[in-house]
């Protein structure tokens, strides 16, 4: 018995170490999550403001603009994508074009056309030598582009502009507007995608981007007929020209291997950790009730022989006067070690039940755990239903409001004790509740997942994670 004893113990420090090397796993994934993760704000230290000089015979004119910087990520960057009709009068009258760091400061560099195709309203300047003052923005292709997702439009609006006593035009100025991506259409000759992100003159030229700073398109024109519509050229249409120019650029890449392979790692070894753990505590219970019978069988043994040497005792002093007399003495204390070894067995099968009862204590308990985005590693006991949205009166877990793609009762999930399963509901919400592997669930339609799964709301920044940690019954 002690050896299978110390076969357990074994068993049980393995099961700890799987549990430390799990969560260890988990840890590394989520550092690497949280240092992948990037923003549309990011996208502003790649934008810089255009301004034109130039005269013809009616007399000196200026235009303005916006563009950014494209290239290889990491090293620093020297084209700048515009559109065509912010340089052309320069160009068609031998005028002046700047790119300016910070007007305020006079920090401008004064770049050469590289490529332009005015019938695209395209243009890439170059300048002389890179710079360190902006970074180069990674490009997302239209075919990685979904209709409903949330875009940026950044640039320098002559009407913010003429808001300001000074506006220095750097990095701190430029203007966001939001929208969402209403379609991808193709207008002769180039493909557009359609926003309703608000675009002004000053904006020409200027990167649209996606909540995670790629530059989807180039911020073109507004529909004269509702005001509201904007268009922005895909980006697509820029790549042949760099392609022609030999010009290096970043093409968007957000999937990590190495922080997947982490999540899935941790999760097996904590699970397989769990398990062990759980058939450990299970087999030294059973160990232990056993030993009790055992040692209950040994106190019934040892009163039933206490009993048949006073059966013996007694039929001998029918037989003897003198011996009978003995034998009630030895029958008395027999009888008292009958009762002590009755007595003990009735104590050691007390202790055993005890420790039984306190060992069935010990269960699994049904929780939620926050993966990434606002409750990244925070868990949430799910003893109850737990609803997920904007809307404090009718959720548990409240959004903040300047997380996108979040509605106000978005979705819901509880634990359903009879299955043994987790069940996540869709609440009719906007961008939808989705599977660890992107499947999107049906609204009010329940969905089940096992212990282990992963799902998120509207995009893999909101993620969780349900499953089962140890603890003791109330």
């Amino acid at each position: 018995m002690a050896e299978t004893f110390g076969r357990k113990a074994t068993f049980g420090v393995i099961a700890v170490l799987l549990l430390l090397v799990g969560l260890a796993a988990l840890a590394f994934g989520g550092v690497r999550m949280v240092g992948n993760q990037s923003s549309f704000d990011d996208a502003r230290h790649g934008v810089v403001y255009v301004y034109t000089e130039f005269s013809d015979s009616e007399g000196e004119w200026a235009a303005t603009g916006t563009g950014f910087f494209v290239g290889q990520e990491g090293v620093n960057p020297r084209y700048v994508i515009t559109n065509g009709h912010v340089i052309e009068d320069a160009d068609r009258n031998d005028g002046e074009i700047r790119v300016y760091f910070s007007e305020a400061d006079g920090d401008y560099l004064e770049p050469t056309i590289a490529w332009v195709n005015y019938r695209k309203d395209i243009a890439i300047l170059a300048l002389d030598e890179p710079t360190n003052k902006r970074i180069a923005l990674p490009l997302l292709f239209r075919d990685a582009v979904t209709k409903g997702e949330q875009v940026y439009a950044l640039g320098f609006p002559g009407a913010s502009d003429s808001s300001k006593t000074n506006a220095p035009h750097d990095e701190t100025d430029i203007t966001y507007t939001s929208g969402i991506v209403g379609d991808i259409v193709e207008s002769d000759p180039v493909h557009a995608i359609q926003t309703d992100a608000d675009v002004a003159p000053g904006n020409s030229g200027g990167p649209l981007v996606n909540a995670q700073g790629d530059v989807i398109g180039i911020n073109t024109w507004k529909s004269t007929e509702t005001g509201t519509m904007t268009f922005a050229i895909a980006i697509d249409e820029i790549v042949p020209a760099l392609n022609e120019l030999g010009v290096p650029y970043s093409v968007a890449e957000h999937t990590d291997l190495l922080m997947i392979l982490a999540f899935v790692v941790g999760a097996l070894l904590l699970l397989f950790g769990l398990l062990l753990g759980w058939l450990v505590v299970r087999a030294r219970r059973q160990l232990a009730m056993e030993a009790a019978d055992t040692r209950a069988s040994a106190a019934v043994a040892t009163a039933a022989a206490a009993n048949a040497n006073a059966l013996a005792a007694a039929n001998a002093a029918a037989r003897n006067a003198e011996v009978a007399a003995r034998a009630v003495a030895d029958a008395t204390a027999a009888k008292a070690s009958v009762a002590v070894a009755i007595a003990a067995a009735e104590k050691a099968t007390a202790e055993a039940d005890a420790r039984a009862a306190a060992r069935a204590r010990v269960t699994l308990r049904p929780v939620l755990i926050g993966l990434a985005g606002q409750f990244a590693g925070v868990e949430f006991a799910l003893d109850k239903r737990l609803n997920f949205g904007r809307d404090a009166s009718r959720c548990n877990l409240v959004f903040d409001p300047a997380v996108p793609g979040v509605s106000g009762f978005h979705c819901s999930v509880s634990y359903d004790a009879d299955s043994e399963r987790f069940k996540l509901e869709d609440h009719n919400s906007t961008y939808g509740t989705f599977f660890g592997d992107g499947q999107r669930i049906d609204p009010e339609r329940p969905a089940y997942l096992a212990a282990g799964d992963g799902f998120y709301l509207a995009s893999r920044n909101n993620s969780f994670q349900v499953g089962f940690k140890a603890g003791e019954d109330g």
